[in-house]
């Protein structure tokens, strides 16, 4: 997997992710949701994105549900975002 700096700090990140704004709280699709972001898991995937807008929050639930139980290193996980309007 290549890796990238973020910006100009030292966390550095993986070109590709798999992104998460079409899931959302369907039990129909949670499963295949859910299977989708462990196959990108066990090939080495490293970055989610998602965000509390994605399907209400669904989409956190179903990441919350892929991960849960996996263990990472503290360096490897965080949840970064961007405002469009400084926090005052």
């Amino acid at each position: 997997m290549l890796f990238r700096k973020l910006g100009n700090t030292e966390v550095s990140i993986p070109v590709i992710g798999q992104g998460t704004w079409k899931y959302d709280e369907d039990k129909q699709k949670e499963k295949e949701e859910v299977e989708a972001l462990h196959f990108g898991i066990r090939n080495g995937l490293t970055l989610i994105d998602t965000a509390e807008e994605y399907g209400n929050g669904g989409a956190e639930k179903i990441v919350g549900q892929a991960i849960h139980g996996i263990r990472c290193p503290q360096s490897g996980r965080g949840k970064f975002r961007t405002f469009k309007n400084k926090p005052h």
